[in-house]
């Protein structure tokens, strides 16, 4: 685990690094236009166990009112993204409009393949919106954002799923270790 977080520190490290570079020279050019961003994620980031389903969401924000809010993804290896009412895609909570300062999120379902190992996989989330007009003034936009997928190994950690004992705390005998068959455990008080 601490080469995990030794990578992680160093990745970040270089992420900073970067883009502080990248903020010193670019901040000129960026003053002189304003950025037309739209929606995206507050936090690309989601937490998984392997070999498991799980129900996740992304946050997202916008700095200017999007309709027709659609999201969906391109799977990595081994990630299945499945979305509600087995549709194609996904939406906003609320509605499909999200207005400018509005923060609202859309859910999905992950499932990690039993090939999946511990470590990042990269998604790429499709987002497509308009810019709630009518006719000929009607813009539809699309756009990709990455969200990165953290695959856990929770197999024999304390507090992953087991209490980190081998067997999961099953030590083999009747009634599932410690109980004998007799009321409260064999005479223990009731806790």
């Amino acid at each position: 685990m601490n080469k995990f977080r030794r990578i992680g520190a160093m990745v970040l490290a270089t992420v900073a690094a970067t883009g502080m570079a990248m903020t010193a020279s670019a901040a000129p050019a960026a003053a002189a236009q304003p950025r037309d961003q739209g929606p995206k994620a507050v936090w690309p980031f989601l937490t998984q166990n392997e070999q498991s389903v799980a129900r996740q969401s992304l946050w997202f924000k916008t700095d200017r009112t999007a309709c027709n809010f659609k999201l969906w993804f391109d799977s990595g290896r081994g990630v299945n993204v499945s979305y509600p009412r087995n549709g194609h895609f996904t939406s906003l909570s609320e509605d499909a409009t999200l207005w400018r300062g509005e923060t609202d999120y859309a859910s999905f379902w992950v499932r990690t393949g039993p090939t999946m190992q511990t470590g990042w996989r990269f998604l790429k989330a499709h987002i497509v919106y308009d810019n709630c007009r009518f006719g000929p003034a009607r813009r539809v936009q699309h756009k990709t954002q990455d969200v990165i997928l953290t695959v856990r190994n929770t197999n024999g950690r304390p507090n992953g799923g087991q209490d980190g004992r081998p067997n999961g705390g099953q030590d083999g005998r009747p009634n599932g270790g410690g109980q004998d068959g007799r009321p409260n455990g064999g005479g223990r008080p009731n806790r």
